[in-house]
């Protein structure tokens, strides 16, 4: 057996053993998963409950406004208003927003924005005007594609953030896939965000790793004020994501949480916009082009080297001469067990990020599909490229910020 096919068969030994351990992972995953659901309190919320104010910025958000505004209204939680920042729409926005603040003058701030200034990213700047007229204790920051499917998401939220003592609070999503592209894509990328950001290691204060998912980020005031709320983050990127590194910098308690049936998000629409907005997600969460290498390397060794050598070594052993059946009939073998071993893993990963265990049957096609979004925020990073953020658009050509050195995580737990 030459030199390459004994480094090829002992990276498959490896790759294999790899997903062996995750097997392991995925069970502590399932043992330990901290999440909150619609039963996580029994009892009704306190009518002394503290005030929270809930923040969205839209912008052409026709679709999606007044089914999210409508299903805040509908909250259980006896004390909180919401403020809607208009960002410079041209579709129907404005008016169906207008409508539902005669409708609900009492609950509904609505803040219009004509103009972006200079050295701002939309989405902050539309946060920091509507924040200027906050009164809440606790202020809940979502986006306009959410919908609060269960009427007692806020009141829950604010009770476990109470009772844990929590600054900063995250809910991950339950992601309503609008096209099939994202249901297949969603959860790959979703997997390789985790694999940086796990919420274990969020969750540990030890550590630097900080994670926020915009759908959802409640902080306390006081909390938001001392880390100087979303004007330390004008001109970033992916600003939930710099809003926990603030947090967690700050020495403040930040904590992830798993999403179980308080709110759904309908995040893209079209492959086109799984693959900008996933570039972005990814330009902005990694920071640097080495960053974005090193999660291509980790994409391919172990999710796409698998299916590439077990199709290779098959054919291989299938024309093989009778002097080198037995070398190719062993790395088929080893190849295979891994795949297996892979897809295998996936299948019980999937339901833990809310989606159906049968879809992991795609996971390879997911897996490519990321891999091209990932190489595409790393032109964008290296200046080969522009970033958009749907409509949101930077006044002037910025650059995003660096992040601390992200460190893989053995799981996504």
């Amino acid at each position: 057996m030459t030199l390459a096919f004994n480094i090829w068969l002992w990276v498959g030994v490896f790759v294999g053993l790899t997903w062996l351990v995750r097997h392991s992972i995925v069970s502590k995953i399932q043992r330990n998963r901290q999440s909150l659901s619609s039963h996580t309190y029994s009892d009704s919320p306190l009518p002394d409950a503290p005030h929270v104010t809930v923040v969205i910025a839209a912008k052409d958000e026709e679709r999606h406004i007044e089914t999210c505004v409508r299903s805040l209204l509908n909250q259980d939680h006896p004390n909180f208003d919401i403020i809607v920042a208009n960002d410079r729409s041209t579709d129907r926005t404005a008016d169906i927003l207008a409508n539902l603040q005669t409708e609900f003058p009492n609950k509904l701030t609505i803040v219009n924005i004509e103009h972006l200034p200079d050295n701002w990213y939309g989405k902050p700047h539309a946060i920091t005007r509507a924040v200027k007229h906050a009164t809440g204790e606790f202020l809940l920051f979502s986006d306009a594609d959410c919908e609060f499917i269960s009427p007692n998401a806020i009141s829950t939220a604010v009770r476990y953030a109470e009772q844990e003592n929590i600054g900063c609070l995250t809910l991950t999503p339950i992601v309503k896939s609008a096209c099939l592209a994202e249901s297949i894509i969603q959860p790959v990328c979703t997997a390789v965000l985790f694999l940086w950001h796990s919420p274990a290691r969020v969750n540990n204060p030890a550590t630097k790793t900080a994670y926020a998912n915009g759908a959802f980020i409640m902080l306390h005031r006081d909390a938001y004020d001392r880390i100087g709320g979303h004007e330390t983050v004008a001109n970033t990127l992916v600003e939930d994501i710099a809003i926990a590194r603030a947090v967690k910098n700050a020495g403040i308690h930040l904590r992830v949480m798993h999403n179980e049936d308080l709110y759904v998000t309908e995040m893209y629409d079209s492959l086109r916009a799984v693959r900008r907005g996933w570039s972005r997600i990814f330009q902005g969460s990694f920071g640097t082009p080495g960053r974005v290498f090193l999660g291509l390397f980790v994409l391919f060794l172990f999710s796409l080297l698998p299916w590439i050598s077990a199709v290779v070594s098959t054919i291989g052993l299938a024309s093989a001469s009778p002097e080198t059946t037995q070398t190719w009939q062993t790395l088929t073998l080893v190849w295979w067990i891994t795949l297996i071993l892979e897809q295998s893993v996936v299948w019980r990963f999937f339901p833990l990020m809310r989606a159906p265990a049968v879809r992991s049957l795609s996971y390879v096609v997911g897996v490519i599909a990321t891999f091209v979004i990932l190489c595409d925020a790393m032109l964008k990073l290296i200046g080969l490229g522009r970033t958009r953020w749907g409509d949101h658009r930077p006044n002037a050509m910025l650059q995003p910020q660096p992040t601390e050195s992200p460190k893989p995580a053995a799981h996504a737990d």
